[in-house]
């Protein structure tokens, strides 16, 4: 044995030279050290590997920040362990040092032990045992580490006298050796065996060399994402209140107060009937109790809602709360002058898709009133969060934010830069609603599972929503007030009618002189719809149709009347493409003329609007005769109208005809110098036959007028049958005779004309509704809350104080809103249903929790002729308008009127079924469908089942839950939606100064980098989506260099994170700061408006952009622009213009790394 030193300081001599000199005269070792790393193993393994025995005794020195406590922590080493492998690069050097490490535990050679009893500050390496001829042993303070090794100042004394080293003491007075001083600590029973953890940790580790299970990292992954929602606080329950919340609504208080506090606004959009109201009292109530000091709030409601707030709110303990209601704008005011005393804490508005609309005046009040409450949270409260396109979503979140879309990024496509990039949630959407115009346009299709990508995570950001069918799957029943409840099972149930033969037969000989009644009867509706897109009236593009021999089926006279009706031209509203430049022309040649922004938009609107209109009377016809006939009469009155405004030379507008009619009917001897003026205000066009079809036009209101006559005569025909009202009072006798759920009866039409058609012709049939019934429509809205309160007065808690109580209710969808009607057990449905989702919300006001019924019954008038017909030939009206209009919105026409790819689904036919399992099904898939982007999240709830198992040891979720940084893994092989898998998917955290986890993001890359982009959050997890049977670790054979990889990571991933530098005023904007400069104006009022120009308040920017056109606008035509300018500088001033609440990503850290394929 070469000459030792005696000691070692890593100066002189290292450590890691001394161990090497040794370990060849030796095959047993044994160390204790107070911390231990991969790098200092990896130095000395060559070694190592021939050892027969190496013992490792792994202490915890009293290290700052944690040296106030008396003995180690638990979690030590464990965690510390796995931070230090999780900073070490990946190598192959050290994936294989792990195997040989993990082979030498296997053969027993290798033992590893934590001591737990105290703090261990020695630390020793003592080669050889008790039968060995040689000992040595080194006691002092090198950890076995790289840097306790290497380069620390240490301070080591080495022992070559092997009769001191194993000197085994016979009494406490004698000194021990060394060996069993180890002995000692070794065998202690506090000692805890470690070769398993110590394995597990280094092969699992980010540098190891085993690969968690696909849904391990899947897990993993949505723990990242998602934990928020597996936290809950304990709320105060000190006010106490009548009616206990359910657990799925205590649940959602939790996660309305976290998206609250993140990012002060949150929406609660469960469907409906599963008691909003009381899950927002509940949250009302931790805001006035929470932190022990009152806060004010104020809650906005519809007037229709604001006695059933009043209620609910003092039933539930909350006394000191007066609702507002959004229609008195009076009141509002005088709130908001309260402001000075006391700012609000929260805004609970409900029903708050009635703000939807960012350009109304409610809207700005409401908005202009949060943004005043600088710290103010808003809970928004509606079922139907999407109610007519996307836009309706970010708009209300808009509102809650006072304008700033900052404080929530999404993945998606850029428009200007032309990648992915994280994108503020409106641009997001504005870029989405792009897209999906384009693409119909071009496809004739919208790719929704790309729309959900960009959607679901907002929505998930923001909205907390609970469907039954969820709920029904995740509790099975629930208990209310102590006792078991759910829902009631809903039992779709269809009555028929079918017209006379008579009827039919009189319609088909009707004959008129002015209209070829033989020609429109034989043609098929469908081929008229796809025959009359030209910019004619109809009746002159007759011939381009072909009458066809159609087989004789069960025919309903209303199919001729449709017929007719397809026929109308609806002139007044389409007088546009009767100028010469467009008349005749096919869309297509429209669209070659390339027409200007403006001009294109105005023509395209009426295009739009001729088939909204068609739609509607094909829709009242099927309602009621009477319905359809206020609707034509109503149009032929503007007809008149139009016409006398033409014989002056002008197209007038119909914003209010009876003015207009009282005008024109002034001859121009009488009429004075004011008429002539308000004339001129009501006038669109000036006609001449150079600049119009005149002569075609004139000869069109001659046929429409004839038209309209063939319309009166059929319409007078089909009002002498009364099939339809007979069956449905039928139906209400069967209720009444029976007393099916109490006999009492909620029906529902979409038309007032048709509710007021029932209140005047049923009595004749239904005597016994007399004196409890009631009528309800836009027309006495005002009767609301005594009617609905006298037909459901347990619901709506409601005193009758001796009133009768209403049996029969009959309404339109005024009280499909927001309304507990739940006394009730009985809807009919009037009409037919052209979309699911309006039959859903009137189910929900009497299929609600703890309903007294088990069962509710919803009835569907039906017509037994040509139903089918009757449906496809709605949806191929309102089809294409719907997918645009609940998407993209109807702001944007479309021209090209392509094959409507939404057909009606065999099941939502079945809605009229005979067959009643079939309607039950259509019924359950209706309920389904009608959350197209709303549906709960898979995503959350694959995480929640996960954490909520019980089988699943508490230990094994923390593990996995703890998976280390930058550890990489391999995706499921199951098939996905969307794109292809990349090489590699990387999750990153993002970082702030003050906080960790801000944001996350996805990136995708090949191999060598060339492709790195971006990834939807959605799709990545699309990618990563698998169940628990795919759930076996495998060896890492991943080939890939990581090293590269995470090199590639971190230069490109800046690019997504860093945010965009503000630039400088351009074009109009230095306009307007030179009228400024030229007008005088403060030199801080330029400053602000400077700064204003850049603000990413959405909506002050586009106010500011208005006002920039205008103001640039009005000084090229010299009026005056000082109220504009000065209307500018005002919203410069709001500090929101400017306000920018989103915390900044400093650091970004890659969490894991998915490869496709572990090769």
């Amino acid at each position: 044995m070469a000459r030792l030193p005696k000691i070692i300081d890593n100066k002189r001599v290292s450590l890691l030279n001394a161990i090497k000199n040794i370990s060849s005269d030796f095959d047993t070792l044994s160390i204790a050290t107070g911390y231990w790393n991969l790098a200092g193993t990896d130095l000395v393994i060559d070694n190592l590997r021939k050892y027969k025995k190496i013992r490792l005794l792994i202490g915890r020195e009293p290290l700052i920040p944690r040296h106030q406590l008396t003995s180690p922590e638990t979690d030590y080493p464990d965690q510390d362990f796995k931070y230090d492998l999780a900073s070490m690069p990946p190598s192959g050097k050290l994936k294989n040092t792990i195997t040989c490490l993990k082979k030498l535990i296997d053969q027993k050679v290798l033992e590893v032990k934590v001591y737990r009893k105290t703090f261990l500050h020695a630390k020793c390496y003592i080669f050889g045992d008790y039968s060995c001829k040689e000992g040595i042993g080194i006691i002092g303070s090198s950890n076995f580490t790289e840097s306790g090794l290497t380069h620390n100042t240490e301070l080591n004394a080495l022992e070559s006298d092997h009769r001191i080293v194993y000197f085994q003491p016979k009494s406490k007075d004698q000194e021990a050796g060394h060996l069993f001083w180890f002995d000692e600590l070794w065998n202690d029973p506090t000692t805890e065996d470690w070769d398993g953890k110590f394995s597990e940790i280094l092969e699992l580790s980010p540098v190891g060399d085993t690969l968690y299970s696909p849904y391990e990292t899947y897990i993993k992954t949505l723990y990242e994402l998602y934990k928020e929602e597996l936290e809950e606080e304990e709320l105060d329950t000190s006010l106490k209140g009548a009616h206990d919340l359910m657990s799925f609504q205590i649940k959602n208080v939790h996660a309305l107060i976290r998206r609250l506090r993140k990012y002060k606004v949150a929406m609660l959009a469960d469907s409906v009937g599963l008691g909003k109201t009381y899950t927002a009292i509940e949250v009302i109530k931790q805001y006035l109790t929470g932190d022990g000091v009152q806060k004010r709030i104020e809650v906005i409601c519809p007037k229709s809602l604001k006695n059933q707030w009043t209620k609910e709110l003092t039933t539930q303990g909350v006394l000191n709360i007066t609702p507002l209601t959004l229609q008195n704008q009076k009141e509002i005011e005088s709130r908001i002058a309260l402001d000075k005393i006391a700012g609000v804490s929260l805004f609970v508005l409900d029903e708050s898709h009635n703000l939807r609309n960012k350009a109304g005046k409610r809207f700005d009040q409401i908005v202009n009133w949060i943004r005043t409450n600088k710290n103010c949270h808003v809970l928004l409260l509606t079922a139907t969060p999407i109610n007519n396109q996307i836009n309706d979503l970010s708009n209300q979140i808009l509102l809650g934010t006072g304008g700033e879309a900052d404080v929530f990024r999404v993945t998606a496509v850029d428009n200007k830069l032309k990648h992915t990039a994280p994108l503020d949630f409106y641009t997001a959407i504005q870029n989405l609603k792009k897209k999906m115009n384009q693409d119909y346009s071009e496809k004739g299709e919208i790719d929704f599972d790309y729309v959900r990508q960009i959607m679901a995570p907002i929505i998930r950001a923001f909205v907390v929503r609970r469907t039954r069918q969820g709920i029904i799957k995740e509790y099975g029943c629930l208990r209310i007030d102590g006792k078991e409840s759910g829902f009631p099972v809903p039992y779709p149930e269809v009555k028929k009618y079918r017209f006379k033969e008579e009827v039919l037969k009189e319609i088909q000989g009707l004959k008129s002189k002015e209209i070829d009644l033989k020609t429109i009867y034989c043609l098929q509706t469908g081929d008229i719809i796809d025959n009359t897109k030209d910019l004619l009236h109809p009746l002159r593009q007759l011939r381009s149709i072909k009458c066809m021999e159609k087989e004789k089926t069960d025919e309903s006279p209303i199919s001729y009347v449709y017929k007719t009706l397809l026929m109308l031209g609806f002139i007044h509203y389409k007088w546009r493409m009767y100028q010469t430049k467009y008349y005749g022309k096919t869309r297509e040649q429209i669209k070659a003329l390339n027409l200007p922004g403006e001009e294109r938009m105005d023509l395209y609107r009426q295009i739009s609007l001729y088939g909204i209109l068609r739609t509607s009377l094909l829709k009242r016809l099927e309602s009621s005769v009477s319905a359809l006939r206020y609707s034509l009469d109503n149009y032929g009155e503007k007809l008149e109208i139009f016409e006398k405004g033409l014989n002056k030379n002008i197209i007038v507008s119909m914003d209010d005809p009876d003015a207009i009619s009282q005008l024109l009917e002034i001859s121009d001897d009488e009429a004075d110098a004011e008429d002539q003026d308000q004339i001129k205000e009501l006038e669109l066009d000036k006609v001449d036959d150079k600049r119009y079809a005149l002569k075609e036009l004139k000869q069109d209101i001659e046929k429409e007028k004839q038209l309209l006559k063939v319309l009166d005569q059929q319409l007078a025909i089909i009002e002498k049958d009364d099939s339809k009202i007979k069956a449905f009072a039928d139906l209400l006798n069967e209720i009444n005779k029976k007393n099916t759920n109490g006999g009492k009866v909620l029906v529902f039409s979409f038309f007032a004309d048709t509710v007021e058609y029932l209140k005047r012709e049923l009595p004749k049939h239904t005597p016994f509704i007399k004196g409890k019934e009631g009528f309800l429509s836009s027309r006495n809205r005002v009767d609301a809350d005594i009617l609905s309160g006298s037909f459901a007065p347990k619901a709506q808690k409601y005193e009758l104080k001796g009133k009768p109580e209403i049996k029969w209710l009959f309404s339109t969808d005024i009280l499909s809103e927001g309304q507990n009607l739940q006394d009730c057990g009985i809807l009919i449905n009037y009409d037919l249903h052209w979309n699911p989702v309006r039959m859903i919300q009137r189910n929900g006001r009497i299929n609600r929790i703890g309903s007294e019924f088990k069962n509710v019954y919803i009835y569907n008038i039906s017509p037994e002729q040509q139903l089918e017909e009757h449906l496809r030939l709605v949806e191929r009206l309102e089809g294409k308008i719907n997918l645009i209009k609940n998407t993209i919105g109807t702001d944007t026409p479309v021209l090209d009127e392509k094959e409507n790819p939404i057909e009606f689904t065999d099941t939502w036919k079945d809605i009229y079924s005979d067959d009643q399992a079939k309607r039950m099904k259509a019924f359950e898939e209706a309920e389904k469908e009608s959350d197209l982007l709303l549906a709960e999240d898979d995503y959350v709830s694959d995480l929640k089942i996960f954490h909520e198992d019980e089988n699943i040891p508490e230990a094994y979720k923390k593990d996995i839950y703890c998976i280390s940084e930058g550890k990489w893994a391999v995706m499921p092989e199951c098939e996905h939606h969307g794109e292809k898998r990349g090489d590699v998917l990387i999750l990153s955290r993002l970082d702030s100064e003050k906080e960790k986890g801000i944001g996350y993001a996805f990136y995708a890359t090949t191999k060598d980098g060339d492709d790195f982009k971006a990834v939807p959050q959605l799709q990545a997890l699309e990618w990563l989506k698998t169940n628990k049977d795919d759930n076996k670790r495998v060896a890492d054979k991943i080939s890939i260099s990581k090293v590269e990889v995470s090199e590639i990571v971190r230069q490109k991933s800046q690019s997504y994170t860093v945010s965009e530098a503000a630039g400088s005023p351009i074009g109009q904007q230095n306009k307007v700061l030179e009228l400024m400069y030229n007008l005088h104006f403060e030199m801080e009022d330029i400053k602000l408006a400077r700064i204003s120009f850049q603000t990413k308040n959405v909506l002050d920017s586009q106010k500011i952009k208005k006002l920039t056109r205008e103001i640039v606008k009005r000084a090229k035509e010299n009026k005056d622009i000082l109220e504009l300018i000065k209307e500018l500088v005002k919203i410069s001033k709001n500090k929101g213009a400017s306000s920018n609440i989103t915390a900044k990503v400093v650091e970004s850290r890659e969490m894991l790394y998915y490869v496709r394929d572990n090769k």
